[in-house]
């Protein structure tokens, strides 16, 4: 839980730099966008740790390290996925 919290501080501490040394905008910009994706997926982590220790509590550690692999996939295929298509549409799309 150490590495989730710490990264919540550093997302937030990130979001404040970047902030400080982009202009003023108005609208919900790329970099918002990628902020509260990682924001969002940080929590999902968090989440699936504390489901996952709670599988090692009730000593189904297989199971446990099943769900580990299958969310830690599925959860950087997504977040990567999506981190993609929003650049891509801030740079290409519509």
């Amino acid at each position: 839980f150490g590495l989730g919290v710490g990264a919540l501080f550093a997302v937030v501490g990130n979001k404040y730099i970047i902030d400080s040394s982009l202009p003023e905008s108005t609208t919900y910009t790329l970099v918002d966008t990628l902020h509260g994706l990682t924001l969002l997926f940080i929590f999902a982590v968090i989440t699936t740790s504390v489901y996952s220790l709670k599988l090692i509590k009730n000593n189904q550690v297989d199971k446990a390290n099943r769900f580990d692999r299958v969310m830690a996939m599925g959860l950087l295929l997504l977040y990567l996925g999506l981190n993609a298509y929003y650049i891509y549409q801030a740079n290409w799309g519509n």
